[in-house]
Order: structure tokens, then sequence, then C-alpha cells
């Protein structure tokens, strides 16, 4: 027994770096889906690592005789092969030239992607294989070995912020090799077979890690539907500054045919001033423009829907939530204002902006500007500051809004909760204004209109005298004033209007202006605010009869970008290819296509070696003559457990990074935080677990199940953290999450227990538990979008009582 647990504490340090550089590699994943194709594919990256977890048990179960007779040698094979296969992932990836925004017309990239799952599923599966050896070499002490890899996976997460923050995408992304290499040396050196070749592979391992961290050898593959590659196509163009950080990779160009003024009048005949083209994450960020003056600013800023609300009124002190590159904020100073606050969470963003001027003024340099580097929510909800006009900017680039590649992205600043919030911090008379592009056919102007309504609703103002929506051909703002809009205030906006060719929605009180300069096929704008101001059967007839999901979104369904009705994809879908274009969100699309694709290989990889491993085993207790229902049954219940804690885990986790997004900020931080203590928490309980009898195994299901339902009836709670300053907010998030992730951390090592003695059933649960995942892990998101984050928890926690009734029986059966 002693040598036992000796052994066992010698896989737990390879056990946790191993781990460590699973989870390092998963989150990096994330950014560089985010950097090369869009946001949306951030949880393919989770999902294509729990196939590699998957993928790992039906290896280990086609090669159980190997298994069962070496399983330290194979180990040490593994931790090698994953060390390899971590540093040549990227490049594999890059070989199967998968391109996002064609999958819907090209039949050919879903092999495409099914290579780049592939590619990138093999370091995880190298990575798991070598856990699951560890758990089956390990005979006691499963809980440690657990632990350690859920602790080593903790600390990964972490480290990947570390490693965005002080190295380029690429070298974070090669430097989970490292580690890799490390537990690889700590296998081959500590091992119970030592030679001196195992100290030579080890060396040779980790100056291999070193010089692909030093020096990758590949280079960052950008779809050329985002701004960036398209801008540094154009002729005498020039990368002039580079910046990255956790929140996003900004890249500065300078082109001379690059002109940012997002819906410049045609009316427009006046000079541009020199630009610079900002990009984070390959996506147009704004520019840093050059002005000349301390009061007065470009002219062309004039000439902008931008312009709007200060044509109604002169409001003194201003706020500018996601100041970005300037633009705002330079209005708001050509056009008088005092005191203007600009809020932003990409602080390397304002730094490139406002290095490129060089001596020259910028926005933010000057005296009037406070610039506050964090959260808009955050800022919003405890600031006790009131002003005269609250700005949300146009967020984004054109190419990627009109595409709908964001419509699975969390988007907590343009939810109601969200618009509640700027209202409150509204001076009397004070006006909030929000500027998105105009894309055809029309749908997030629409739903910012009715998501704005409710809001102004809900703050006892009259809907109809408190919005005016004004457009060009390209950008549209809507401007929000609880208190109202005069006679006087309209005429002069209607005046600023006509000279610049813009186009005025009225609510349905109100006259409209000459025009229209900007024809549509029907006037969609009008409509929206007619029934945003009538409420009742009107609005809600609107909204259902609407060819897109235009609902507000909520904090609890903070998809602002998802248009697309679940009721309509069959029409979509019996349409011709060609015509799908004006209509589809690719991010939605997106998401489904990898739940079936992550299914489909799911159900190969699980379904078909258990089918055959299934019919050997009848086949072997008839020749014995024993019963054969229990050939079936006890498998199916083993499935069925370590099934429905991997789909329950998923959910919950995911439910939980999606709400404390809104808390912390921003998706990266979220995801990095959350799975930090979920993790390690969930690592201390699978400690913990080896002080437990296997027989409590239902019990600690039904506790999951009870603190997730929980914490679903709480959910709205969490925004009581915005207030709190982010010092304070983190320790509240991992304190908050302590003791769900806790309890989280002993189902699977509790029911591991039970199989210790057959390896061959100790593959086979690891491959559900974590093929389960896999579908989770999309499966997840859809859910959320459909019905919301609360949901998600509810569902999490009727999956772990399911885990806690097939553990009982399991139980009854022994």
């Amino acid at each position: 027994m002693r040598g036992e647990r000796r052994a066992s504490t010698l896989l737990e340090p390879g056990v946790f770096l191993v781990s460590a550089a699973m989870l390092a590699f998963e989150v990096l994943l994330l950014r560089l889906f985010a950097i090369e194709q869009f946001h949306h594919f951030a949880y393919m990256a989770i999902g294509m690592a729990l196939l590699g977890f998957g993928a790992s048990g039906t290896v280990l179960v086609v090669a159980r005789p190997l298994v069962e007779r070496r399983a330290r040698p194979l180990l040490e094979v593994a931790a090698v092969t994953f060390t390899v296969v971590l540093a040549a992932a990227v490049p594999l990836a890059h070989a199967a030239a998968f391109d996002a925004t064609q999958i819907v017309f090209d039949p050919g990239q879903w092999w495409s992607l099914v290579g780049v799952y592939a590619a990138l599923a093999l370091p995880f599966l190298c990575g798991a294989a070598v856990v699951a050896l560890a758990l089956i070499d390990a005979k006691v002490g499963v809980g440690r070995v657990y632990g350690a890899n859920l602790l080593g996976s903790g600390t990964g997460s972490l480290l990947a912020l570390v490693m965005l923050a002080w190295a380029t995408p690429q070298r974070a992304v090669a430097a989970p090799a490292l580690l890799a290499a490390a537990a690889a040396g700590w296998f081959l050196i500590r091992g119970p077979a030592r030679a001196p070749w195992k100290t030579g592979v080890a060396a040779v391992l980790a100056v291999g890690a070193m010089v692909v961290t030093v020096r990758p050898p590949w280079s960052l593959q950008i779809t050329p539907f985002k701004g960036l590659p398209q801008t540094e196509a154009m002729a005498g163009s020039e990368r002039v500054g580079e910046r990255w950080g956790p929140v996003g990779w900004t890249v500065a160009v300078r082109a001379p045919a690059f002109r940012h003024a997002p819906g410049l009048s045609l009316a427009y005949t006046g000079e541009m001033p020199p630009q610079t083209a900002l990009f984070v994450d390959g996506e147009t960020a704004g520019a840093a423009t050059s002005w000349g003056g301390e009061v007065a600013g470009p002219e062309f800023l004039d000439w902008l829907t931008l312009a709007a609300p200060y044509a109604v009124r002169d409001p003194r002190r201003v706020l500018v939530l996601g100041s970005g590159d300037g633009l705002e904020v330079l209005n708001a100073l050509a056009h008088g204002a005092e005191e203007i606050t600009a809020i932003e969470l990409n602080g390397p963003l304002v730094a490139l902006a406002d290095s490129l001027s060089g001596s020259a003024p910028t926005a933010y340099r000057n005296p009037r500007v406070t610039l506050e580097l964090g959260d808009a929510r955050t800022f919003v909800a405890s600031t006790a500051e009131r002003f005269d006009l609250i700005v949300l900017p146009l967020a984004g680039t054109f190419n990627a809004t009109a595409a709908g590649v964001h419509g699975s992205g969390e988007d907590y600043l343009n939810t109601v909760e969200a618009y509640d919030d700027y209202l409150r911090a509204l001076a009397p008379g004070g006006m909030l204004a929000i500027t998105r592009w105009v894309r055809t056919p029309p749908r997030d102007n629409v739903k910012v209109i009715l998501t704005a309504a409710r809001a102004v609703r809900r703050a006892g103002a009259d809907v109809g005298r408190s919005l005016v929506f004004l457009r060009s051909w390209a950008a549209a703002t809507l401007l929000v004033r609880p208190a109202g809009f005069d006679a006087s205030e309209l005429a002069r906006l209607s005046e600023f209007a006509e000279t610049r060719f813009f186009d005025i929605d009225w609510p349905a009180a109100a006259a409209p202006v000459a025009g229209p300069f900007n024809a549509i096929e029907r006037p969609v704008f009008a409509e929206a605010t007619a029934a945003a101001a009538t409420d009742g059967e009107t609005l809600a007839d609107f909204v259902r009869d609407y060819p897109f999901n235009v609902a507000p979104a909520t904090d609890d369904r903070p998809y602002f970008g998802r248009f697309v009705r679940v009721t309509s994809l069959p029409a979509l879908l019996r349409s011709p290819r060609g015509s799908w274009l004006p209509f589809a969100e690719w991010g939605h699309l997106a998401l489904i296509v990898t739940l079936v694709q992550s299914a489909a290989l799911a159900a190969l990889l699980l379904v078909v070696p258990a089918g055959t491993a299934g019919f050997v085993a009848l086949v072997r207790r008839r020749a014995a003559r024993a019963p054969s229902h229990l050939a079936v049954r006890r498998p199916v219940r083993m499935a069925g457990y370590f099934g429905a804690i991997g789909f329950g885990y998923l959910f919950v986790e995911i439910a939980a990074i999606q709400r404390l997004t809104l808390v912390l900020g921003h998706p990266v931080y979220a995801a990095a935080a959350v799975l930090a203590a979920f993790l390690t928490f969930s690592g201390i309980g699978a400690l913990v677990s080896d002080r437990l009898d296997a027989s409590r195994t239902p019990h600690a299901c039904a506790g999951v199940g009870a603190i997730a339902l929980s914490a679903a009836l709480f959910l709205d709670v969490t925004t009581l953290l915005l207030a709190v300053p982010l010092a304070f907010r983190v320790p509240a998030v991992v304190l908050v999450l302590a003791p769900l992730a806790a309890s989280m951390g002993l189902p699977f090592p509790l029911g591991i227990r039970r199989l210790a003695d057959s390896p061959n059933r100790l593959a086979w649960a690891w491959a559900v538990n974590g093929f389960a995942s896999v579908v989770a892990a999309s499966l997840a998101v859809l859910i959320a979008m459909e019905t919301g984050t609360r949901a998600l928890f509810v569902v999490g926690a009727l999956l772990y009582a399911v885990a806690a009734l097939l553990a009982r029986g399991s139980t009854r059966q022994a």
C-alpha cells in the first residue's frame, strides 16, 4: 500500500503541469480564434479540448490489453507526444485552410473544420491520456491525482492571462509547450524505470519548447473578411504600431487611402484629416485622427450622425462609454463640452491611439478629458456623477456587423438593465445617444429602439416624446431623452438633418422632415418607433411578426446580436444558398454547425467502440451463462452517470462564465477567473473525496444540484458587485463560486473509485464524461440564447439530480 501511495505522489506534479499546459492552451485558443476568425468561435475551442478528452478514453479502451500491462510506460510516451503535438497543433490547423465565413456556401469547409478539430484536439487527447493513465496507475489516491488535474487546470487558466499580457499572441499560444516539456521531463526522470536516454529526451523537449516559444513556426492567418488584412492590402500601407494584452491584440496601420468617418454625409465637401487605422483582434476599431487645435476639431465631425445630440443642446458634462479610438471624445471637444469622462476597457488601444500623433494634440491629452480604464457598466453602476449627455459609440467593424458574426456573443452594454443604468446616470434633461451601423435588412437598430423604449417606460417617461431616430446611408443615432424633446429642439434637429441629407424617423405623434434621402424598401424604423410608443398588443404584434428576433436583450439573455429565430431556420435552409447572405447570422449558424459536428464526432468515437465492446461482453456472458441483462444495464447506468455530470458541469460552468462577464467586464477575464475558481475549488473537492466513502456519491450529486439551483434563484444578486472596485469584485466572485465548485469536484472521483479495479470501465467513464462535455460546450450556449442563463443553471442542477438517481440505483445493484 505504501508503495502505491508513493507512486501516486510521483504522478501528481506531472499531472499538475500537464493540466496547466492544457488549460493555458485552451484559454489561449479562445484568443487565437477571436483574432483569426471571430469571437463566437470561443466556445468551439472548449469543444475541441473536451473532444480530445473524450477521444483519449476511446483510445485507451481500444488499447485495453496494453494499458492493463504497461500503463506507466504508456503515460511517459503520452507525455512526450503531448509536448510535440502541442507545439505543432496550430501549424497543422492552419494547413486545413478553414474559412468560417464560407462554411454555408462551400461544403468543403466542413472537411476543413474537421481538420481544424483534429489538429487542435490532438494535444488535448494526448494530455488527457496522461491524466487518465495516471488515474489508472495510481490505483489508490484517485482523488489526489484528479485534484492535481483540477488544480493544475485552474493554475493554467491564470497563467494564460500572464502569457497574453507579456507576449505576442503567437508566443503566448506557443508558451504552454514549456509546461508540457516540464511535465514530460518529470515523468521521464522521476519514473520507476529510469535510464540515461530519458534524461536526453527530456532535455531535447525542453530546448525545443523554448525555441518554439521564442520563434513560433507559424504566423497569424486572419480571415480576409476582417478589416486588418483588407487595409494592409491597400497600396502604400504600413503597420506602424502594435500592442497586446488579455483583452485584445491592437494594431495600427497607416494607409493613404484609409478614411474613417462612419456614415459621413453625402453632402460633405470638405477635407479629411490624416488618420491611422486601428484594429483590435483584426477588426476595425476606428482611427487615430490628427487635429490641430485646442478647441476646434476636424470639420467632418459635424457631418456625422454622431453630432446630432449637439444640435439639440449644448451639453456641459459628457460621458463616453467605450471611447476606443477617441472619435467621440474629439466630437465632444469640438462641440464645446466642458467636462468629458471617457471610459475604455482596452488600455492598449488608448495608448496606441494616443502615441501615434507624437507631439500633436490628441483627444485624450486635453485637460477637459478624464480617462477611466475599466468597464462601462461597472463605472455607471458605481458613479454618483450625473451627465448631460451619455454616448454609446459605434462599435465594431461594418463588415463583421453586416455578417452577423457576433450573434452568439454576450453584449452587456445593450440590455434593458444597461439602458436603465444609463438613464439613471443622466442629469435632469439629460440625453442618451446610441450609434450603430445601418444594416440591410434592418434589425439591430430596430432592437435598439425597442430596448430603449422599454427602459424609458420603466423609468416612467413617455416613450412617444422621448425617442428620436436619425440615420444616414451607413450609420444611425438614436437619441433618448426621458424629459422629452420640445418643438424648438426638434426644429433644430430637423434643420441639422436636412442640410446633411440625414433622415429622421419620428414617433407616430410627430411629423417627419423632408426626404427620404436614404430610402429603404419599408419604413421599418418609423414602424418600430410607433410600435414602441404604443406598447401593448401593437408592440407585441410588431415583435412577433418581424422577420428577425428584435425583442430587447436582457442581462439574463445578453445576446443583443442574436437575430435569427429558431423557427425561421427551416425556411432559411430551404432557400437557395445565394439568397442566404442578406438574411443569415453567421454567428448563430456557426454555433449550430459546431454543435452538429461535435455531436457527430462524439458519437462516432464513442458509440461505435462502445457497441463493439458491449457486443463482445454480451457474448462472453452468454458463453459463461451469466445474466445478460447485467452486461447492458450496468454500462448504460455508468454511461448515464458520467454523461450527466459531464453535461451538468459544463452547463453550470458556462452559465457562470456568461453571467460573470457582466461583473468582471470582459469575456477573457470572466473565462480565466471562473475557470480558475471552478477548477481550483473542484480540485480541493476532489482531494477531499478521498476521505469520503464511495457510497456517498448520490448525496454529493444531490448537493451539487441543490447549490446550482440556489445559484439560479439568486442570480440577480451578482449585479450588486458592479458597484464594487475590481480589487474586491474578484475575491467576491471566488467566494461566491467556492461552495458550488468544491461540491462539483466530488462526483467524478467518487464515481471513478468504483471503477478503480477495472481500467477498461474507467477509460469508458473518462470517454463518456469527455464526450458529454464536448456536446455540452455548444449546446449550453444555444440553451442560454433561447432560454437564458438562469435556465442553464436549472438544467445543470437537474442533470446532477439525474446523476444522483443513477448513482443510487448503481449502489443498490452492487
